[in-house]
């Protein structure tokens, strides 16, 4: 290992040749999403039924962008011939959460990637950054949802990266702010956790001393909280990302047949707006580039750290809103010929049917079937013609 760190010099100490501490960020980030609850142990998660599939995209000297790429398609099951040497995942991910990023703008070989996935309905949710400048890869890939990151009361949090004039943040969620940042004194707005006590390897609860029971409630059960110690809480848009991850998850349990772009719609709708405030920083403003950076706490707006501030409740319930479909015998016709129209093949959500249509025209002219799942209507010399389907 010491060879490795000497080769690399990614190591700790003066030289940057010895061994670092763990910093446990994947194990943190994955307890938001789907730590078990309703056990008075250590956190609540977001959504506990969740399945984690861990993913080691880099190691210890960080990684290369074809890393990231090449563990994105493993992960949502996505065949490639970089993979070749990789055993075939058997049950693949249908939600990536990327705490990680760049400061460079999307990659080609990244937006490939991307693209791939979102085909196969893989929702890729990712950290904005912690800059406090624009927004890095692979969160500015186009079609993924990118997280930004706000203090308790909704102003930007000074770190968070915020939208640049290429890329758009798409949401906002809590990421943690401590105020006192001195040893003696707790990390007050910290986003607590899983972690675990091992320093260069896990430590189990066998491993504890008996001592550390009487510290460490938990320790039967998992070693260690970031709860449990002062400044030892989280902070960053890599814990924004997994909150809006496990939202995610409940609204593709709530409907199934969202795609991610319908989920990415239905969560930005729902977002809460962001307060009005006057902070020291002011009004955040458009990043326009490596160099413009806004490291202090400023009002966020829709054109810098997204739609709004994630509403889980409201997520899911607009998640549960059915999905109309229609299909038209001609979406052009001649006047006085006759349309058919069907909404047969409209969605519900999970667990759910469609039991009633209701078809409208604006302007208004007479449709046949107005309730049924099929309709008809003679195109109107009236243009344009609009024709809604509202299904329940």
């Amino acid at each position: 290992m010491l060879d490795q760190f000497k080769n690399n010099k990614c190591g700790d100490g003066p030289n940057h040749d010895q061994p670092i501490d763990s910093t446990w960020h994947g194990t943190r980030v994955a307890g938001l999403i789907a730590a078990v609850n309703d056990n008075n142990i250590g956190i609540a998660s977001v959504a506990p039924d969740a399945r984690i599939i861990a993913v080691r995209a880099l190691g210890k000297c960080a990684g290369y962008t074809s890393d990231l790429v090449a563990a994105m398609l493993w992960a949502g099951g996505i065949s490639d011939a970089g993979l070749n040497a990789i055993p075939t995942i058997t049950s693949r991910a249908h939600i990536l959460n990327l705490s990680l990023g760049n400061r460079s703008d999307c990659s080609t070989s990244e937006q490939a990637a991307v693209d791939k996935l979102l085909a196969a309905g893989v929702v890729i949710v990712a950290a904005a950054g912690n800059d406090g400048g624009p927004i890095g890869a692979p969160a500015s890939c186009k079609g993924v949802l990118s997280v930004a990151g706000v203090r308790h009361v909704g102003t930007k949090v000074g770190y968070s990266n915020v939208s640049s004039s290429t890329a758009a943040i798409s949401i906002a969620a809590p990421a943690g702010n401590c105020i006192n940042i001195t040893t003696d004194l707790p990390c007050i707005y910290a986003i607590d956790t899983l972690t675990n006590e091992g320093k260069l390897a896990p430590l189990t609860a066998a491993a504890l001393p008996s001592t550390a029971l009487t510290s460490y409630t938990y320790a039967v059960f998992n070693p260690g909280y970031t709860g449990n110690s002062f400044n030892r809480g989280n902070v960053g848009t890599s814990f924004a990302a997994p909150l809006v991850s496990g939202v995610v998850a409940l609204m593709g349990a709530a409907n199934g047949n969202l795609t991610p772009a319908e989920i990415i719609q239905r969560l930005q709708k729902t977002a809460r707006a962001f307060p009005a405030m006057a902070p020291a920083g002011g009004v955040c403003h458009v990043a326009t580039g490596l160099t413009d950076v806004q490291d202090t706490e400023c009002t966020c707006s829709t054109a810098t750290c997204g739609a709004g501030m994630l509403d889980a409740l409201a997520a899911v319930n607009e998640a549960l809103r059915p999905i109309a479909l229609i299909k038209a015998s001609a979406t052009s016709a001649s006047i006085g010929q006759r349309v058919t129209l069907d909404g047969g093949t409209s969605l519900a959500s999970t667990g759910s049917g469609v039991v009633s249509y209701q078809w409208s025209a604006n302007p208004n002219i007479s449709i046949l079937g107005a309730t049924s799942a099929q309709a008809e209507f003679t195109f109107p010399a009236t243009r344009p013609v609009t024709i809604t389907l509202v299904v329940t």
